[in-house]
């Protein structure tokens, strides 16, 4: 059953310079007359797919996809200089101000997309009428912790944990995406073999019900590629992704006024329900909904209330 809208091709393309070395990828679908809507893709590290575009009426929106620096079809002359939230931020204005548009209707993003969508509209709340976060990320000390500490998410997987360790050369998790981040750099057999393993344990955490099958043929196909998109994201959770201590949960008060839906599944592994709680007690204004038997990967209940959240009038 298909739960989203009609997957429309782009009506255009952009490649926008912006300046350190940087050259973004940026589509536009749906509607050239209709209310303006930005979708955030998550990683840090991932990039846009097409499927991205059904959570939108394509009658309703003018949808804008864009890939983040060093992401997807976006071009670098080095993905890692110049690319921080900060960045990214700005990114978003100079998209908004070269397409003319006003003010986004609605912006919407998911895990790490939740954590730039709630950056960029604290930082640009007259730019954004309304906000939809799903997975929530606040990429603070607790959230960045889970992925590490010793009794936390490792606890679940911890062959997979260890792997990484091993192909990291370390007998603890003090230090990791450090070490991560200098064996990536270095590249050759033993980054890819780093970038393999977390890859692994990160697509386990991804699902309720991992298919292990799945994830071994994602691996073998997706190749030297991962060493790239993982060295991003090592980049940016070893820099704590650029923010201030707390800096999501305290600038919230600037969303006072903002229409805001929160989205989690119960059973999120990656990102823990808690992200979802603390932030709507932050914002006590916003509507929080948690998903039934739904983990950090999208399934069919929370793809329909990610539509529905953000088609409504």
């Amino acid at each position: 059953m298909n739960l989203g809208y009609e997957i429309r091709p782009p009506f255009a393309t952009h490649e926008l310079d912006v300046g350190g070395g940087h050259t973004l990828y940026v589509e536009e679908s749906g509607n050239p007359e209709g209310i303006p809507a930005l979708f955030l893709h998550g990683g840090p590290g991932s990039g846009t797919k097409p499927e991205h575009r059904e959570y939108f009426n394509p009658e309703v929106y003018r949808i804008v996809l864009f890939d983040q620096r060093g992401c997807g079809q976006s071009r670098a002359d080095n993905p890692l200089q110049n690319n921080t939230t900060e960045h990214l931020v700005a990114d978003i204005e100079q998209i908004r101000e070269g397409l003319g548009i006003e003010a986004w209707g609605v912006v919407f993003g998911s895990s790490w997309g939740s954590t730039l969508g709630l950056v960029y509209a604290q930082a640009h709340p007259a730019r954004v009428a309304r906000l939809v976060v799903a997975s929530i990320f606040l990429a603070d000390m607790a959230a960045l912790g889970w992925f590490t500490d010793e009794g936390k998410l490792r606890a679940f997987y911890p062959n997979e944990f260890n792997d990484i360790l091993s192909c990291l050369g370390l007998d603890s998790e003090k230090n990791i995406f450090t070490r991560f981040y200098d064996v990536l750099s270095q590249g050759g057999n033993s980054a890819l073999k780093a970038a393999q393993a977390f890859s692994v344990y990160d697509a386990f955490c991804m699902e309720i019900s991992p298919n292990r099958d799945e994830i071994t043929a994602y691996i073998r196909d997706a190749g030297e590629s991962l060493i790239g998109s993982n060295r991003l994201y090592a980049h940016y959770v070893k820099n704590q992704c650029f923010l201030e201590k707390d800096q999501i949960l305290k600038g919230c008060k600037k969303l006072k006024d903002m229409p805001v839906t929160i989205l989690h599944g119960e059973l999120d592994l990656c990102c823990t329900p808690d992200n979802a709680y603390r932030l709507h007690v932050a914002l006590p204004h916003s509507t929080l909904t948690m998903v039934p038997a739904c983990g950090h990967r999208s399934n069919d209940a929370m793809k329909a209330a990610r539509v529905a959240a953000i088609n409504e009038a």
